[in-house]
Parts: C-alpha cells; structure tokens; sequence
C-alpha cells in the first residue's frame, strides 16, 4: 500500500523541488538572507499564516498563533513540529543508504552522526529541520519525504 499525499503535502513538496526559495537554516526565515527553512515554506503556503515573511521571527511559537500552526500542522501532517523522521535499528540503514544517493554532499561523519542520533544513549532522532540545518536542499528534502512518507507523514 503506498502513501497517498494529500493536496498541501504536494504543494509543499513541488515548492521545494521548484528552486524559487532560498535555503536558509535554523530559522523559519532569515530577514538577512531572505531564505527559508524547509518548514518556513509550509507556512508560507499555507492560506491560514496571514504574515508576510519578513513580519516573523524566529519561530512559529513566537509570531504565530497556536492556531495558525495548528493549521499548517493539520494539513501538512507531520508526525511532530519539526518533522521528525520515525527512524530506528531497523531502517536507519536503508535511510542513510538513500541519503547517500542524493545530490546533497554528505561526509560518513554526517552520516554517522544521524545513525548516533537515531541509535545513541540520548535518544534524540532526525528531523526535517536537522536535515535543512545541515544543508541537506530542498529537493533532497522532498526526495526524502517521497521515498520515506510513512516515517515523515501521519
């Protein structure tokens, strides 16, 4: 059974493939740098964030109403805020496997640094954010979110 994406799932994705958005990380929008985070194109899209980007901040907890978020949340339908990727021993290879095909340069520390975020004491997992932060593009993004729905999407 494969996943059916809904109608915002696929206008986020083909705005990430398009190349019309500047990459920016660790912020939703970068005021300097005029880019976005991969999330940061959600809320841009989505008809409930009534801001202009150059009116966030940092955040959507900071500018936007929980409401708001809520809404871009509830279409985009994400398994968490930052899009975390459900990933544990028994996919974490096929998922770094897959990312080493892409066209994003990724280093075996890169990679090993998610597989010790996934599998390590902590706990932590990896996320749509880390992956933008790390400069993972937005079509190896979307690429990601294809191939990998179930672990990405509710």
């Amino acid at each position: 059974m494969s996943y059916e994406f809904n109608e915002f799932q696929l206008e986020w994705l083909e705005a990430l493939d398009s190349g019309g958005y500047k990459q920016h990380p660790a912020e939703l929008y970068g005021q300097e740098s005029k880019g976005f985070c991969c999330l940061g194109i959600a809320c841009m899209l989505h008809p409930s964030v009534v801001l202009e980007p150059h009116e966030w901040d940092v955040t959507l907890e900071q500018t936007l109403s929980p409401d708001t978020y809520r809404g871009v949340n509830d279409d985009l339908k994400l398994k968490s805020t930052t899009g975390v990727i459900a990933l544990n021993k028994y996919n974490i290879t096929q998922f770094l496997e897959f990312l080493n095909t892409l066209e994003t340069e990724t280093t075996v520390a890169l990679l090993e640094s998610y597989r010790e975020m996934v599998l390590g004491i902590e706990g932590y997992g990896v996320d749509l954010t880390i992956l933008n932060d790390d400069g993972v593009s937005f079509k190896d993004i979307a690429k990601i979110c294809r191939k990998f729905p179930e672990l990405i999407f509710n």
